[in-house]
């Protein structure tokens, strides 16, 4: 069974990835990951299917995906630049999806290059999910913070509120696609199974 879903994955991640080389920096990629705290998020998060996401930064013409994850790494948990294939990997994810912020190609292009500088600046993980605290990011964090300081709010300072285990503002993969200005350009699903 294992094989068939690798495969099965494989050839949809396939025509999926074809189109990375299409996106625009600060476009954004979201995945439903397989680990145990992607399903925590994916539990919680009343708008979408998916628990991570990342946003596109070409570099010498390459696009990459940079990103806040925990449980990927040994040691101190950074915010990440990988591959598309890599992040979309069967391992780590079971579907995806690409969409384009509807804004100026400017403001797209400051936010890609702010969040390559929480990359190049190695700021760690925030288990803490604190969005007060900008020493540390998580990956809905990164990419608001990002636009942010591109001077685009995102979500029109609407945020969800979690009620466990403290009361908490936080921005969940959702929250973007429930309040921010974004139109799907692709996206795969391995399984077909939705909530």
């Amino acid at each position: 069974m294992q094989l068939v879903q690798r495969i099965s994955h494989e050839k949809r991640l396939s025509g999926f990835l074809s189109e990375i080389s299409e996106m625009q920096d600060g476009d954004l990629v979201f995945r439903r990951g397989k680990s145990l705290s992607s399903y925590a998020v994916f539990m919680t998060d009343a708008h979408s299917n998916f628990s991570h996401v990342g946003m596109i930064v070409h570099e010498n013409g390459c696009p990459f995906i940079i990103h806040a994850v925990p449980d990927e790494s040994k040691g101190p948990e950074y915010v990440k630049k990988e591959l598309p294939k890599d992040f979309f990997s069967f391992k780590r994810c079971s579907s995806g999806a690409l969409y384009r912020v509807r804004c100026d190609t400017k403001t797209k292009e400051k936010a890609a290059e702010t969040a390559h500088n929480f990359y190049e600046k190695a700021i760690e993980f925030d288990h803490a999910f604190d969005l007060s605290d900008q020493e540390k990011l998580y990956c809905t964090e990164l990419v608001y913070n990002a636009f942010f300081e591109a001077g685009f709010n995102l979500t029109n300072n609407r945020f969800d509120s979690i009620h466990f285990p403290t009361d908490k503002k936080m921005l969940l993969p959702g929250s973007f696609l429930a309040y921010a200005p974004l139109t799907q350009l692709n996206s795969f699903n391995t399984f077909l199974l939705t909530k």
